[in-house]
């Protein structure tokens, strides 16, 4: 389980790095994200877990990708947060935003579907609580450090309120429980 977690904190912070350095490029970094998820889809096709877990991929990363995309209009729209390329524009925040909400979805998915389901109820909750909390975070500080944007309340630990933190695993674990409510007796679909 301990490799597992390892590759989580690879992605992420490779996640922050690449968002934190091509950021200025908004459309630039779309599309490599957006490459990203096509080729990780083509590459597992008939991958026996992916096989297995498809509808729950797709629908969780468009879950996702909308909850993200809402989030992310309310926080800029209510000046929580600020993209700083965004800062005096009509658009609030940046289109590769969403897909990277898509693209941690599908990190903390794997990570439940691959080693947290063989945890007790009560500890696979906890373990993907604890992932929502961490994981995303983790990516946001890179990329923050790296100039992308910034938060506009306080109290702040490594540029981040508290209540950002909380925001991000609610929506990471709401998206999840839409997830099961969807798919709840469908495993290959």
């Amino acid at each position: 389980m301990t490799v597992a977690i390892c590759i989580a904190l690879l992605k992420v912070l490779l996640g922050g790095v690449i968002v934190g350095l091509l950021h200025e490029s908004p459309w630039v970094l779309t599309l490599i994200l957006l490459g990203i998820v096509f080729l990780k889809f083509f590459r597992y096709r008939h991958n026996e877990n992916f096989l297995r877990y498809k509808y729950k991929i797709v629908i969780g990363m468009l879950i996702s990708f909308c909850l993200g995309a809402f989030s992310e209009w309310l926080g800029t729209e209510n000046g929580w947060w600020v993209y700083h390329l965004y800062e005096n524009t009509q658009v609030k925040f940046p289109p590769w935003v969403p897909v990277a909400w898509a693209i941690a979805y599908r990190i903390i998915f794997e990570l439940e579907e691959n080693w947290f389901s063989r945890l007790p109820a009560l500890k696979k909750i906890l373990a993907i609580s604890l992932a929502a909390f961490l994981l995303p975070p983790l990516g946001e500080i890179i990329a923050m450090h790296l100039g992308t944007w910034r938060y506009t309340f306080e109290p702040q630990f490594l540029m981040m309120p508290l209540q950002a933190v909380i925001l991000i695993a609610l929506v990471h674990l709401l998206c999840n429980y839409l997830v099961k409510l969807s798919t709840q007796g469908k495993t290959n679909t």
